[in-house]
């Protein structure tokens, strides 16, 4: 799997703000680390494009400035199925009030890619 993030990057470990990078080699479902995270209330966006391999893998934890954050719901209440082969999108909704953040996740799945020759 390969994953690409504008002004981020994103490999097996999670994310670093501030690059461009790809990763891959990631061979199980993964933990998205968010560091320099606002401290001001808000409703944030993070979305992660991820050009699926031959096994499907998702962000199923994240980190935000170094804490735990819990994925508190997911779209229809169904933790995602990754499809291999697949271009897909995770996308985050991240609200920040007083206390721990809620966050919101969807998988979207999309047509498959050619392989990388």
């Amino acid at each position: 799997m390969k994953e690409r993030l504008f002004r981020s990057s994103l490999g097996p470990n999670g994310i670093v703000q501030g690059e461009v990078k790809e990763g891959d080699g990631v061979n199980s479902d993964f933990m998205v680390d968010v560091s320099n995270f606002p401290e001001d209330p808000g409703l944030y966006d993070l979305t992660l494009l991820i050009l699926q391999g031959p096994t499907g893998y998702y962000a199923n934890s994240m980190e935000i400035n170094g804490s735990n954050a819990e994925l508190y719901s997911y779209l229809n209440d169904t933790p995602p199925t990754p499809q291999a082969g697949r271009i897909e999108i995770q996308s985050f909704k991240i609200l920040s009030l007083y206390g721990p953040p809620l966050i919101f996740t969807k998988l979207e799945s999309y047509g498959g890619f050619p392989p990388p020759e």
